[in-house]
């Protein structure tokens, strides 16, 4: 019979072995700062033009975007989704200067 002390640790060490293993190829994302948002994503994608990032889209089932992960309320990421990494894509393509958009 285990005492309480004991079976609290093997159930923290069964739910950390759950929540560590995966089966699919994807992979581990957080923000920047806190580091209080670890999301398992299914892929990550590094779209550098218009076109990347419209494949990408239609690719995927479900996808977020992050710029710098600098968000740190946990909006930033979903769960088993593709995540489109917007660092490359510098390039402005129009500038509407009279509405700032």
């Amino acid at each position: 019979m285990f005492d309480r002390r004991e079976f609290l640790k093997l159930a923290a060490l069964a739910a950390a072995a759950c929540a560590t293993q995966r089966n699919d190829e994807g992979t581990w994302v957080n923000d920047i700062h806190s580091q209080l948002n670890k999301t398992w994503v299914s892929r990550v994608r590094k779209p550098a033009s218009t076109e990347e990032l419209r494949r990408a889209i239609r690719e995927s089932r479900v996808v977020c975007t992050a710029g710098g992960r600098h968000a740190m309320g946990g909006q930033q990421f979903a769960t088993d989704a593709t995540l489109l990494d917007m660092n490359a894509m510098t390039r402005v393509l129009s500038l509407d200067e009279s509405n700032g958009i």
